[in-house]
């Protein structure tokens, strides 16, 4: 951990493998991102990861989320965008317009005139 400039984390029990938390719990306990491991970088600047949902006092402690090093939830803004997309994409609903070919491009940013024979 010694000057590490960030640390992530992710949860200790996936989807589908609800069933195998408390012995997940046992052998990551050690591993919690708490205010000790933090310290452990030696630095005031190391940033907290975390991909969310969190399950605090788990896989990372309140205090740690909640510090001025944790970036989870900029990471999360920064996620929205292509989620949106995404999902633009498979709904198939309010996709980006059809880019239209550069002579339509130049004729429209032009402002040339609808009738050629027109000067």
């Amino acid at each position: 951990m010694k000057g590490a400039d960030a640390i992530y984390t992710d949860v200790w029990a996936s989807m589908g493998q609800e069933d195998e938390l408390e012995e997940r719990v046992e052998i990551f306990r050690s591993y919690q991102v708490n205010e000790k491991l933090m310290a452990k970088t030696g630095k005031s600047t190391t940033l907290f990861m975390h991909c969310l949902p969190a399950h605090r006092g788990q896989e990372v402690t309140d205090s740690v989320i909640e510090s001025e090093n944790s970036i989870v939830f900029q990471q999360a803004a920064n996620r929205l965008p292509v989620e949106k997309a995404i999902l633009v994409n498979v709904l198939g609903t309010g996709g980006a317009p059809e880019r239209p070919s550069r002579k339509a491009s130049k004729a429209v940013y032009m402002k040339e005139p609808a009738n050629p024979d027109v000067k």
